[in-house]
């Protein structure tokens, strides 16, 4: 009888126990004020890469698991190229408006009139760091410690291993894959200042090409049966993902979880690198249009997960958002004030999104442009001359327009099970059609007109930005910098007449006739000794440059079995246009191509 008695009263107070626990449920962690910040972002790698997202052959267990324990997105969408998506992630703004209009050639390279989110968080108290994959200027005033990172690891691109670069402008090599350094340096500063708050930007440079990956997990995939060039992605994939598991894993053991927001995203979407089809298919198993540099969606949809362990619930949110809203959420996120005189922002708050308000943040369009403008001048990596922009083209360019209902492209690439556009216009139910298989643009006259119309005033608005598809400035020397020498790449061309400017270098004119012009920032007056470097270790044929800057002609000469030509000259502080002129009527020359410009310093004046 005992026994009984005792055994009613402990499951009276068991029921009642539980009733008070769920009458007062445990509440939620608090957010602070200022949480950490730790962005990761994937480098070409497409929503469909993801096995979580369905494909059947990639191994990516540690992405997975962050996108089922955070607020997941399943309508954000990036610009279809590198560089572009950095350009609107850094400032909130359309790439167009930031002077990037390409991937190189110079036209890559952030207008320095922007300001970036991690000015404003340094700013407002915040320890702030990069590493990996800039791509937005590699040249003096352009670099990510220059942009507002007080530690940053400027990757050289695609190189995997060893992995190479600068940090804090200064030459480093460690012979670590790059993704693993990245992540060790990451783990290094987020473990130095744990106690005040920091934003921690981890740039990967998987999954762009050229693949490559740790032999052992190659090997591992070509026993699966993978061609050796699959294989290799899929193990790039692999190893990425176990780098960002060990990343998520010092949060946890470290409790910096409970105090940092974790953002996770790609760059663009997938582009062949000579898979198979039917690799190709297992890639893409969702068989959305496109890739990388194409509108369509498989070339701009990238998985965005939002994790604050305690404070955000997982869930899943439809709303349509792009990389704009990211620089103005973060800014709500830190309680950091937007300054009055910043450039106007394109993007919006999402935060209501994380907390469960999806429905009270505010519907809007989002613009994605091709990367470059279609301009009288083809090449994609020619500067811009001032008032060029006057002379474009509404109707020649390529655009996008999306909102939660409806897409519409302007000129479209024709790709495999594409739609064929009407009066080069293609309508998607944005909504319904997930595989954008059909124009209803008959159906919805109005709307297209509508879309289009919106498109044309965004155009204008980009033209009439003071700055925007701005000539490029180089600098010689830079504020508060101690180094006596500094380089600028050929490709930071104002004008060029028979020189023709590519991804990485100058091509020389075809008949040996041209002209270059260049403006450069000098920070300090004095005497320089300035080289001038070809790409041949050694040429076949001498040949002379003249520069002329101040009404007064440098003579540079190559020599045969030589690649660097030098002369003395003055540069006055402030801003100097120099040209440099070629006439040597010669075809031979063809082949060489003009790398860079190194001054240095001699002595002030």
């Amino acid at each position: 009888m005992k026994n009984i008695n005792i055994n009613f009263w402990m499951l009276l107070f068991t029921f009642l126990l539980g009733g008070i626990l769920m009458a007062h449920p445990k509440k939620k962690k608090k957010k602070t004020d200022k949480p950490n910040i730790l962005i990761i972002q994937m480098d070409d790698m497409g929503f469909d890469d993801l096995s979580g997202n369905g494909n059947t052959v990639s191994k990516t267990p540690n992405i997975d698991q962050l996108a089922k324990t955070s607020v997941k997105f399943n309508n954000f969408y990036v610009a279809n190229v590198c560089a572009p998506t950095r350009a609107s992630l850094l400032t909130g703004r359309d790439f167009w408006r930031t002077g990037v209009t390409g991937m190189h050639g110079g036209n890559d390279y952030l207008s320095l009139k922007e300001t970036t989110f991690a000015e404003l968080l340094r700013d407002n108290g915040y320890k702030t760091g990069m590493w990996g994959k800039w791509h937005s200027g590699k040249a003096e005033g352009y670099w990510p410690w220059q942009r507002g990172f007080d530690e940053a690891y400027y990757s050289k691109l695609y190189n995997h291993f060893p992995s190479h670069g600068y940090l804090n402008g200064k030459g480093v090599k460690f012979e670590k894959w790059s993704d693993e350094q990245i992540v060790d340096m990451a783990i290094e500063f987020m473990e130095k200042n744990k106690e005040q708050p920091f934003l921690a930007y981890v740039s990967s440079l998987s999954t762009h090409g050229h693949w490559a990956a740790p032999d052992k997990l190659v090997q591992k995939y070509m026993k699966e049966g993978r061609t050796k060039k699959f294989a290799t992605l899929l193990a790039m994939q692999e190893f990425a993902d176990q780098q960002i598991g060990r990343l998520l894993k010092y949060l946890e053991t470290s409790g910096l979880d409970k105090e940092t927001i974790v953002f996770f995203m790609s760059d663009n979407g997938p582009i062949r690198h000579g898979e198979s089809d039917d690799e190709w298919i297992l890639r893409n198993n969702h068989e959305y249009l496109g890739n990388k540099a194409r509108n369509w969606k498989n070339g701009i949809k990238s998985p965005l997960y939002v994790k604050y362990k305690g404070v955000y619930e997982p869930e899943s949110v439809d709303l349509m958002c792009s990389i704009t809203d990211i620089f103005p959420t973060l800014l709500a996120l830190t309680n950091t004030e937007l300054p009055k005189d910043n450039l106007p922002i394109d993007g919006r708050n999402i935060e209501g999104c994380f907390i469960g308000e999806e429905k009270k943040v505010a519907p809007k369009e989002v613009v994605f442009a091709n990367w470059y403008p279609e301009r009288e001048n083809k090449n994609q990596f020619a500067p811009y001359s001032k008032g060029e922009k006057n002379s474009y083209v509404f109707e020649d360019q390529r655009l996008t327009m999306i909102s939660d209902d409806f897409k519409l492209i302007m000129n479209p690439v024709k790709v495999k099970n594409s739609p064929e556009p009407v009066n080069n216009l293609v309508l998607i139910d944005h909504k319904n059609d997930l595989l954008e298989r059909t124009n209803i643009i008959s159906d919805y006259p109005e709307i297209a007109a509508l879309m289009k119309e919106r498109l044309e005033e965004w155009f204008n608005s980009v033209l009439g930005e003071k700055d925007s598809f701005e000539e490029k400035l180089g600098f010689v020397g830079y504020p508060n910098s101690k180094k006596k020498k500094t380089k600028v790449f050929a490709v930071l061309t104002t004008k060029t007449i028979g020189f023709e400017n590519q991804a990485h270098a100058v091509k020389f004119p075809k008949n040996g006739n041209g002209e270059l012009s260049y403006d450069v920032m000098v920070d300090k007056a004095g005497e320089y000794t300035l080289t001038l470097s070809v790409n041949r270790k050694k040429v076949d044929k001498a040949f002379v440059f003249i520069l002329t800057l101040d009404n007064i002609e440098y003579k540079f000469q190559f020599e045969e079995n030589k690649k660097s030509a030098k002369n003395k000259l003055i540069l006055k502080k402030g801003k100097q246009h120099f040209k440099i002129v070629m006439n040597e009527d010669s075809e031979d020359l063809k082949k060489i191509v003009f790398t860079d410009m190194m001054f240095e310093l001699n002595k002030a004046i």
